[in-house]
């Protein structure tokens, strides 16, 4: 059997609605339902399943393209 690949590892959002009201969409295509921890990681070392926390939200960076939030995380 092959062992498949970790993509990515991310925390999720438990209210995205929210985060919309807060932070109205820039662009037609939404994607809201996470941030990204670590892009290809060699494991899933360390990573917490289930837990619950508040994400603090340090600042908003868009252009023509792009529409992201700069998180603190807290890995």
């Amino acid at each position: 059997m092959e062992q498949q690949k970790i993509i990515y590892t991310a925390d999720f959002f438990l209210d995205s609605k929210a985060l919309l009201s807060t932070f109205p969409p820039k662009h037609k295509t939404v994607f809201r339902h996470h941030y990204t921890i670590a892009f290809k990681p060699d494991s899933l070392g360390g990573v917490e399943f289930g837990k619950k926390f508040f994400i603090k939200i340090l600042a908003r960076v868009f252009d023509q393209k792009g529409d992201s939030l700069l998180v603190e995380n807290q890995k």
